[in-house]
């Protein structure tokens, strides 16, 4: 798999709510948001990523969707992800 480099310019956390500028290489999260640390300066074979939607599939919808194939894309791509939800493995409602 080739390297991953990181995008120039700040990074922050799902949901997170930033009310003041970031400088670039620094990543936030939380609400408010705060530093939580910098982002490396070297290629990158693998992220770790949790995604945290409220609502997942089996549900159907569209954050469900679009949570459930990012997950999927990212996975293929050689990236380790975990879902966290409240969705129930047998909440099959629309």
């Amino acid at each position: 798999m080739p390297e991953s480099w990181w995008a120039e310019g700040p990074s922050w956390g799902l949901c997170s709510v930033v009310t003041r500028d970031v400088a670039p290489g620094v990543v936030v999260a939380g609400n408010p948001a705060k530093e939580i640390g910098l982002r490396p300066t070297h290629p990158v074979d693998t992220l770790k990523i949790l995604s945290p939607p409220k609502l997942f599939s089996p549900r159907v919808g569209g954050i469900e969707t679009v949570s459930a194939l990012l997950a999927t894309e990212f996975a293929k791509a050689g990236h380790e992800v975990k879902v966290v939800t409240k969705t129930k493995e047998d909440d099959h409602r629309a």
